[in-house]
């Protein structure tokens, strides 16, 4: 199943973050992990 959905998703390799509607490959640091779910979250309430 995870080997299906890496490849449905075209993810190449670990880490992979999907946050929302991005995906991030690569470890990246902490703040800007944040950033990205806080955008995230703003887009869902529609802000």
């Amino acid at each position: 199943m995870n080997l299906i959905l890496s490849q449905v998703l075209n993810i190449q390799g670990t880490p992979a973050t999907i946050i929302g509607d991005q995906m991030v490959a690569g470890a990246i640091p902490a703040e800007d992990l944040e950033g990205l779910v806080k955008e995230q979250l703003a887009k869902a309430r529609g802000q």
